[in-house]
């Protein structure tokens, strides 16, 4: 939901809610075949799609401005170095949190 939120197009929306399902079907099947083995995958899945949501949280002024810039007809802005580091920062830092209570 937090990546189809940021699409635009009909085909970026269907885009964004089919890819996850696809993922998440695929690393739900890996998991139920390996019997008795630990579910790291789907932990892995979870920890991910949850870290990407809250990153969406978080940023989710920056990301209206930017989207109300699409909507109008005007480009994007570009982001900026800092920006970038802020960002993957951020989520590496929920990724961590995440794994640490997993």
């Amino acid at each position: 939901m937090a990546a189809q939120s940021m699409a635009i197009t009909a085909r970026a929306k269907a885009l964004s809610l089919l890819l996850p399902l696809v993922g998440a079907a695929s690393v739900f099947l890996s998991t139920t075949s390996n019997e008795g083995e630990e579910a790291t995958p789907l932990m892995l899945y979870v920890a991910i799609t949850l870290s990407l949501t809250l990153a969406r949280v978080i940023f989710a002024k920056n990301i209206r401005r930017q989207l109300d810039l699409k909507r109008s007809g005007k480009p994007m802005e570009e982001m900026t170095g800092p920006q970038a580091a802020v960002f993957l920062l951020t989520l590496a830092a929920i990724i961590a949190a995440m794994a640490a209570f997993l």
